[in-house]
């Protein structure tokens, strides 16, 4: 009796525990889908002002994914929107310009540089462009050179001191745990230097080389941008930056990185004047994100039964479905393959930002672009990155055509295996292995590569 007492007062107090548990997690997936709803319709009034924080990440097209692993809802702000928004915002008599409020701007290059060319067009229609923050990070700032006047809060800061790269090299870590890592990379692959932090302690020369010289082009297109705002010489830029001359807000004005010094009631006092705000009126800012995210549904209502196919490869590379940030194979190939096999579809654009991944995967998505190709115009477009398989799955296509800021290349594959024996040995565990065939174990962690496997 004692027994059975305990067992289903622990068995109740389980179940009531994992209820409740559950029920929580429920109401706070509901909570965060319900929060994607707009709670009433959404209406742009007279002598609106589109407020462009840009704060959540940027993606190729908007999403929101619940992951499972840390129970929470993922987002991202689509490139894709953002552009049919500032199209949109041209020719809509209500919006009288763009007040862009960014610090951080979670984008790649080619993203920005997109971003900040849309925001270019948009000002040719006479509408204003101000941009304001307390901080300016150097991407962000960069964007911001689009804008008519940049403005910065009287004790703010502006980052500007030129792109770098960090690579942590793990060699010596494992050399010490007694783990050897056999790399495979091909004579010629000298520049395939994912794998360089298992091999070396520090960047070998071709590295190095190709290091500097994607940094030196990303800098020099940053630097043509912040010139054509500033009217700044690039020598005069670089060594503001070399130096560390813009230390404060009153530096970045004494240097011409900003426009004015502003506190935020004074840059609303002179949007509302900017955007004709009646006295004694508010002014009227309205969420970018809300108003581009109803441009670009409507948008795609009016061209439902376009003849063009997108088909957007973003992420890494594998086998199978993938999701929002992973190019699945099947799914990739499988949406190529549906607009080949389409009569009304005319032209193919196949959308790339991807650092590359499993060789087998970009295979699979290559062979559907090849047999594209042969029946109707494939046209590629390069985002922030198309490395390795991402150029891959690319490079078949009738046009390939990649952004200033895009980083493409990398070609070539690398394998890597642990081989963990002597870190076994050292805590007195020994593998026997049998096995039917002479190369069944090639790749165990438990023994080194012979010659013969590695080549």
């Amino acid at each position: 009796k004692p027994f059975w007492r305990s067992f289903w007062s622990a068995s109740l107090a389980i179940f009531l525990i994992g209820g409740t548990l559950i029920v929580l997690l429920l109401m706070g997936i509901g909570g965060a889908i319900s929060g994607l709803k707009e709670s009433a319709p959404f209406v742009v009034k007279e002598n609106a002002v589109l407020h462009m924080k840009l704060d959540t990440k940027i993606s190729e097209v908007s999403y929101a994914e619940f992951n499972k692993t840390s129970f929470s809802l993922e987002q991202g702000f689509g490139l894709r929107e953002i552009k049919i928004g500032l199209e949109a915002a041209k020719s809509d008599d209500k919006i009288k310009g763009v007040l862009l409020n960014i610090t951080n701007l979670p984008a790649g290059m080619a993203t920005a540089e997109e971003i900040r060319n849309a925001i270019i067009d948009f000002k040719s229609s006479g509408k204003f462009v101000y941009a304001y923050s307390e901080f300016y990070s150097q991407k962000a700032y960069y964007l911001s050179t689009a804008a008519d006047k940049i403005h910065l809060f009287p004790s703010g800061m502006v980052e500007f001191k030129g792109l770098g790269a960090e690579i942590m090299f793990l060699k010596g870590a494992i050399d010490k745990l007694d783990v050897d890592v056999q790399i495979i990379r091909g004579s010629n692959n000298k520049f395939k230097s994912a794998v360089e932090p298992l091999m070396y302690d520090s960047m070998s020369v071709a590295n190095r080389e190709q290091t500097m010289t994607y940094i030196n082009a990303l800098w020099n297109q940053m630097l043509i941008g912040v010139n054509e705002k500033t009217g700044v010489s690039a020598e005069m830029l670089n060594e503001i930056a070399d130096s560390m001359h813009v230390r404060s807000a009153k530096t970045a004005l004494t240097y011409k990185l900003v426009d004015e010094l502003t506190y935020e009631d004074e840059l609303l006092a002179t949007l509302k004047e900017e955007s004709g705000t009646k006295k004694g009126e508010d002014l009227n800012l309205v969420s970018f994100k809300k108003y581009a995210s109803k441009k670009a549904k409507k948008y795609d209502r009016k061209n439902k039964n376009s003849n063009i196919a997108v088909v957007y490869a973003v992420g890494g590379i594998e086998s199978g479905k993938g999701n929002a940030t992973t190019i699945g194979s099947e799914t990739i190939a499988g949406a190529i393959r549906e607009a080949r096999e389409d009569d009304e579809i005319k032209a193919v654009v196949l959308r790339v930002n991807s650092p590359g991944g499993s060789a087998l995967a970009s295979d699979v998505i290559w062979r559907e672009v090849v047999l594209t190709q042969k029946v109707k115009p494939i046209i590629v477009s390069m985002g922030d990155v198309a490395a390795s398989g991402g150029y891959y799955i690319a490079c078949a296509a009738d046009y390939v055509l990649a952004n200033p800021g895009t980083l493409t290349g990398s070609i070539s594959a690398v394998m890597a295996f642990n081989n963990i024996e002597e870190l076994t040995k050292k805590v007195g565990v020994k593998a026997n292995i049998i096995k039917s065939g002479k190369f069944k174990d090639v790749g165990s962690p438990l023994r080194p590569m012979t010659s013969e496997e590695h080549s």
